[in-house]
């Protein structure tokens, strides 16, 4: 296998290997877990005898136990180390090593809590298992050579790093950086907490109405931090000791190792400073892991394969179904984490006293509003249930037909000899059909064809937005739609808000594939040759993301008072209609939403939280005047990101986005430069509806939008009518405004052009002569994200709002430090992977190179000519009479036959010459064999001297005619002498010279074509005739002297019998040959910046 490592362990150890690495971690995992200080508290209380040597007993206990851990650790990456991770017995070790959640339950379970643990982390232990299962099991298996390191990331096109592994790269080292700081860091509370008393904040957080273990507080930064930091320094240890052991680099095993300390730094302060058990350590620590590891692998392989058909055994999954089972896992982790990232605050999460306290209050019995038991989907309408059907089914229907078909429409092509041929094909307007290459792919068809091209990390991204996240979606959906019994009320309002965030981010792939299908329709050279259009698969999934959204809009709760507001709104909206609702009514007006006891006292509750504020500032000796003073530089705040985001958006609809070059070896074909304006035209021009929603969701909507923002930030309008309407249609507007989901789609772009692999044909661009673009849109996206997340904390419920003086938790800097500092190491490491990336050398960089690539691409050239020669050209009525006679063709086909092969209407060549007292008239009526055409070699020969006025440049082309005939008719004073096929038996041998030249600061003039050797035809024909009644005559005719076909063939093969013409569908006609200097002008212009060379 392509991943060495090695050599001297055997490939069969890794399975012991991993075996025991999972019984060694879960010894050091339970070391660590019962030697936590609390623990030892608990155990020096009923113990006699010096605490100070109880204290150093359990610390060296511990010490040995994280010892343990990091050698579990090491023993689980044997795999990468023996250099197995493509092979059967690695497949087998990663299954045993899924094993080590199930091994953590059941130690958490029988040898440190020893009663029932709490039924989701059993559920979550169950499901990481059962995925992590399916990810190793049917997964795809790298296939590259790591031993090229960071040299086998070079991107296609000029070089520069691939952009997935610069995005992976800039994303790794702020997280494994700052993941490193967050465990040595101790979180505390802010100084506003410890001025008060623990009952003063339990009467801050109102506990849930449903009596269960609600959210307490803000969750631990760390508990969401800890298992990310400990997946990534996992999944890059592994490739760190694989690359290392591969390429003999002591350096990267050294790097490998320390990130698996790091990963016992990680568990150690899960288990002793958050006093977390084992059964939360093995679900979101080595789910995270197997995820991670999993996104790694399609970031920084390419060649990812499933094992081919002609191999038979139990570890060995095809492509089909092996491509489903491991989406499957995919799905399952990726759930599960997003589950704990809701839950973490959660009791259940909590230390095993924290986990049975949890599980008692969990039980109780729901018995208010839309919560009590049994009350299954209650609160919701009927047709939320029929547009949540209608919804699944465009999903599933989009995802199975195409969504967009590209068109390659090439021009039709003859060849015509004869003036009147010329002249009629010339006049003629009708549209020019030639070789029609049409691609219609699904969401299905695309991910395989992207694994089968080498680009696995494009196809994790398509997976992601049709195979993760939509179920997740309709997952959630469900959930609420159904309003089970055992989802407590604060868990149920967090995913309300969740759907809500989510679903107009599913509006990202519709925006990528216009934006696909506007650059493939630009106008510019070659647009009336390939284009694209959308089909029935995107229109089922718009029509999935416009329903989604609906959804996610309708579920939320009603709308909400301000933080500005005076009073309590009275009213929410609807989506067929605006109308107050009847505050104590029971069941909402406008979605059915049963309004609970709850929801009838948040006015109360909302004034008491206002006193109760009033109070806590006069008690501190704040006033009202810091009060306005906060909310004065909130708006100030909302006004600077209004205004940057303006000036972004203008700059990006108007300046150039980004260069793309079209690119064949490595030469510039064409180039395009457009801007956000000239792509919505160009979606215009194949449907209009999408260029007005492209406008809509980009310009007009965040306009209106702002508009109502800013009136709901004023507070003399929250007692009014009018604030009230501002209040409801705020939050209607507000899902429309995708300018952040329109800036990742272009950065998407961005990405799908730089992530591709070196080849023939590229698409490039370069980020060096853009920059700001690039950035601009980055900052949009950021700008209209939090200007957005500012909107919904302004009219957030007051009992979701976090407390003024709660459980905060705060570490040392702030969110300058872990919120700023992470951000812009991104941002600084993106652009310099991006400005200091590996060059590739050019393919051709002399005229040398060009002649070699033009002699590598002659046999494609050869059939591509081969198929536009005709077979047959001269007189066709001629040839076809004379087929007909011979019977070679049926009298009675259609007379379209007559030119299906052949092209012409007059004969190619014609003379007269004096026999004596006799006339002889010799006309070379048609030539078949034409298409027998093979060009044996071109070379480019460059001017004696580059500098001279007039640069001279030659291209000679050497070819051969393998099966050429001509038929010639010769009279003799009229009569019929001979009419018979002459020339050439053999293989008939040419070479030809086109001559440019190249005026400095004009261009290249029109090429000549000249015939510098042709084949000697040698051949006499002696025939006899009756000149009269009893005399005869014995005539000797020389053709070869004659030089018919000799000037036949010259003509022909230098074009100046006829013209190459090519015709569009817009029905104009090029003369290829003519018009071959002027794209050539342009080629070397594009790619030298010159009309003409300056040097070689």
């Amino acid at each position: 296998m392509p991943l060495h490592g090695l050599p001297e362990v055997a490939s069969s150890a890794v399975v012991l290997s991993s075996a025991l690495s999972v019984v060694v971690t879960t010894l050091g995992l339970t070391l660590l877990r019962g030697t936590r200080p609390s623990e030892v508290t608990k155990f020096q209380s009923g113990v006699i005898g010096s605490s100070t040597e109880h204290w150093i007993l359990w610390n060296v206990l511990g010490v040995f136990g994280a010892l343990l851990l990091f050698i579990g650790l090491v023993l689980g990456s044997t795999p990468m180390l023996v250099g197995v991770s493509s092979d059967d017995y690695a497949k087998a070790a990663a299954l045993v090593q899924s094993t080590l959640v199930l091994v953590c339950w059941l130690a958490e379970r029988y040898l440190i809590s020893g009663h029932p643990l709490p039924l989701l982390q059993s559920c979550m232990c169950a499901l990481v298992w059962f995925g992590s299962t399916l990810i190793e099991w049917a997964g795809p298996r790298p296939y590259d050579n790591i031993s090229l390191g960071v040299a086998g990331q070079t991107a296609g096109c000029d070089g520069g790093y691939r952009s997935p592994f610069m995005g992976y790269v800039a994303v790794w080292i702020p997280v494994i950086t700052f993941g490193t700081l967050l465990v040595f860091c101790q979180e505390g509370k802010s100084c506003e907490s410890s001025c008060y008393a623990g009952e003063e904040e339990e009467e801050s957080i109102p506990a849930a109405s449903d009596g269960s273990a609600g959210l307490h507080g803000l969750p631990s930064a760390k508990r969401k931090a800890l298992p990310v930091v400990y997946g990534f320094a996992m999944s890059m240890s592994g490739l760190a000791l694989a690359t290392g052991t591969a390429s003999n680099d002591m350096t990267l095993v050294t790097f490998g190792a320390l990130l698996l300390v790091l990963a016992v730094l990680c568990s150690w302060d899960w288990l002793w400073s958050l006093e977390l058990s084992l059964v939360t350590w093995g679900p979101l620590f080595q789910g995270c892991s197997t995820f991670l590891r999993a996104v790694q692998s399609h970031i920084v392989f390419r060649d990812l394969r499933w094992d081919p058909e002609d191999v038979y055994g139990i570890f060995v999954v095809y492509k089909f179904p092996g491509l489903q089972i491991f989406l499957l896992g995919m799905f399952l982790l990726f759930a599960t984490i997003q589950l704990y990232i809701f839950t973490s605050g959660r009791k259940e999460w909590g230390s095993g006293d924290e986990s049975v306290a949890s599980r008692a209050t969990s039980t109780a019995v729901k018995s208010n509003g839309d919560f009590q038991a049994g009350n299954l989907g209650g609160g919701t309408r009927l047709w939320q249930w029929v547009l949540f059907l209608v919804c699944i089914c465009c999903l599933l229907v989009a995802v199975h037909i195409p969504l967009i078909e590209t068109v390659l429409q090439a021009p039709a092509v003859q060849w015509l000899h004869d003036s009147a041929a010329i002249e009629k094909f010339q006049s003629s307007k009708e549209a020019g059909h030639g070789e029609t290459i049409k691609e219609r792919q699904s969401y299905m068809d695309l991910i395989t064809w992207l694994y089968d091209r080498n680009l696995p990390c494009s196809a994790l991204v398509m997976c992601y937005n049709t195979m993760l996240v939509p179920p997740l979606q309709f997952l959630i959906l469900f959930i609420v739609l159904l309003n089970p019994s055992f989802v407590p009320a604060d868990l149920r309002q967090l995913l309300q808000g969740y759907l809500l965030q989510l679903a107009p981010s599913r509006f990202t792939q519709p925006c990528i594939l216009m934006l696909i299908t506007g650059f493939v329709n630009l106008p510019g050279p070659g647009d009336q040759f390939f284009g694209g259009h959308f089909t029935g698969g995107y229109w089922y999934f718009l029509a999935y993301t416009v329903s989604g959204t609906i959804l996610a809009w309708s579920v939320q709760p009603p709308v909400e008072v301000d933080k500005y507001a005076h009073e309590e709104p009275d009213a929410c909206y609807s989506l067929d209609k605006m109308a107050g609702c009847d505050g104590d009514a029971d069941i909402s007006p406008v979605f059915g939403y049963r309004t609970t006891s709850h929801s009838r006292e948040r006015a109360p509750l909302a004034g008491h939280r206002r006193d109760d504020g009033d109070s806590d500032e006069h008690s501190d000796g704040s006033s009202a005047d810091e009060m306005g003073a906060r909310k004065v530089m909130e708006v100030v705040g909302a006004l600077g990101l209004i205004t940057a985001n303006s000036v972004a958006m203008f700059l990006i609809l108007t300046q150039p986005y980004l260069s793309f070059e079209y690119r064949i070896s490595g030469i510039a074909m064409t180039a395009v430069n457009p801007t956000v304006l000239d792509l919505w035209f160009s979606i215009g021009s194949v449907n209009t509806f999408l260029m007005c929603f492209s406008a809509f969701t980009f310009v007009v909507a965040p306009m209106c939008w702002v508009g109502l923002f800013l009136l709901r930030l004023l507070p003399d309008l929250s007692s009014r009518e009018t604030g009230r309407w501002v209040r409801r249609l705020e939050p209607i507007v507000r899902p429309w405004v995708m300018v952040h989901i329109w800036a990742l789609a272009l950065c998407i772009v961005y990405y799908i052009v730089t992530s591709r692999n070196k080849a023939v044909i590229e698409v490039c661009t370069d980020l060096e002569t853009r920059p700001f673009a690039i950035m601009s849109f980055m900052g949009l996206g950021v700008g209209s994200y939090a200007l957005l997340a500012f909107a919904k904390s302004v009219e957030r419920p007051a009992h979701l709002q976090a407390p003024t003086h709660g459980k905060t938790p705060s570490l040392p800097g702030g969110a300058i430090v872990w919120a700023a500092g992470p951000a812009l190491m991104f941002f600084f490491l993106g652009h310099w992977m991006g400005t200091h990336g590996p060059l590739r050398p050019s393919e051709i960089a002399s005229l040398t190179d060009l002649n070699g690539a033009v002699s590598r691409i002659l046999p494609t050239a050869n059939l591509k000519l081969q198929d536009r020669i005709p077979r047959s050209a001269g007189d066709c009525q001629a040839f076809w009479e004379f087929r007909v006679a011979k019977g070679e063709v049926l009298f009675s086909s259609p007379l379209s036959e007559m030119h299906r092969h052949c092209a012409g209407s007059s004969p190619l060549a014609h003379t007269q010459t004096q026999t004596g007292r006799s006339m002889m008239d010799i006309s070379a009526l048609w030539a078949t064999g034409l298409n027998t055409l093979e060009l044996a070699d071109v070379v480019i020969k460059p001017p004696a001297n580059i500098s001279e006025p007039e640069q001279k440049w030659q291209v000679t082309m050497s070819g051969l005619f393998t099966n050429l005939h001509i038929f010639l008719q010769v009279l003799l004073d009229g009569d019929d002498f001979l009419r018979d096929y002459f020339c050439c038996d053999q293989v008939f041998h040419f070479t030809l010279q086109a001559t440019a030249v190249c005026v400095p600061g004009i261009g290249f003039q029109p090429m000549q074509l000249n015939m510098l050797h042709m084949d000697k035809i040698e051949f006499v024909e002696k025939s006899s005739m009756v000149l009269s009644p009893g005399a005869s005559a014995s005539l000797n005719v020389d053709y070869g002297t004659s030089e018919v076909v000799a000037q036949v063939l010259e003509k022909f093969m230098t074009l100046k019998t006829g013209k190459l013409l090519s015709r569009d569908e817009d029905g104009s006609t090029t003369d290829l040959f003519g018009s071959a200097s002027n794209v050539l002008g342009h080629i070397v212009f594009l790619n030298s910046g010159h009309h003409c060379l300056t040097h070689l």
